[in-house]
């Protein structure tokens, strides 16, 4: 953060995949859906990173390079760190079946649903 502050632009920039999950949703959706851990995706931004991806609402994102995601805190955490323009695996369960994808992250200014 220190050297995006100090740097040409003086800003610091947190990386999106330009998705929407609920928070609160995690103790139904373990029940409902059948996971431990993970985010379930809500609402994708259409043409954001995410929807490049092939990720869809009701996805499961479980993993990021291989790191397992325990919730939406996590995801966050783990994406914001990233800089745009660099490239994440994304593990995630649909209909029940293990996936995975390549996700370019893209800028959280950029990334909003609206």
């Amino acid at each position: 953060m220190y050297n995006d502050l100090i740097g040409a632009t003086h800003k610091v920039t947190r990386g999106s995949i330009g998705i929407q999950f609920a928070r609160d949703f995690r103790a139904r959706s373990n029940r409902e859906y059948g996971f431990k851990n993970g985010v379930l995706v809500q609402l994708v931004q259409p043409n954001g990173p995410a929807d490049k991806a092939g990720i869809k609402a009701l996805d499961i994102i479980t993993t990021v390079d291989g790191r397992s995601i325990k919730d939406g805190d996590d995801l966050v955490n783990e994406i914001a760190s990233r800089r745009p323009g660099s490239t994440i695996r994304l593990g995630y369960m649909r209909d029940g079946k293990p996936m995975d994808t390549t996700v370019t992250i893209g800028d959280r200014d950029k990334c909003l649903l609206k």
